[in-house]
């Protein structure tokens, strides 16, 4: 049985394997490494590669930014309130709370 990192061909002969492939224990043929992963020579487990990592982060970070720039992320906000500076909680505008009771009246 071939260890990890090694494959065996049909006679038992042990090879490393080689780069861009991965060779779990007991591995008779290379297993092709998926796209967004990193499979130096020799490995028994493809691994995420550096440049997916930083690729995926980047991109979660713009999408936090978008939905933080355009309150999609605040639950407490809704139209027609302003944060109130000394008690930093939202609280109704006074000019919607007027302009409301007028349109009632």
């Amino acid at each position: 049985m071939c260890n990890e990192g090694n494959y065996c061909s049909d006679n038992n002969v042990s090879a490393v394997c080689p780069q861009g492939f991965f060779c779990p224990t007991g591995t008779g043929q290379p297993q092709d490494c998926d796209v967004f992963y990193d499979c130096p020579e020799g490995s028994a487990t493809p691994s995420i590669s550096i440049t997916t990592l930083i690729v995926t982060l980047g991109y979660l970070g713009l999408l936090s930014g978008f939905w933080g720039v355009w309150g999609l992320t605040d639950e407490r906000r809704t139209p027609g309130t302003v944060l109130d500076a000394d008690e930093e909680e939202l609280k109704p505008s006074t000019d919607k709370i007027k302009h409301q009771q007028s349109l009632l009246s």
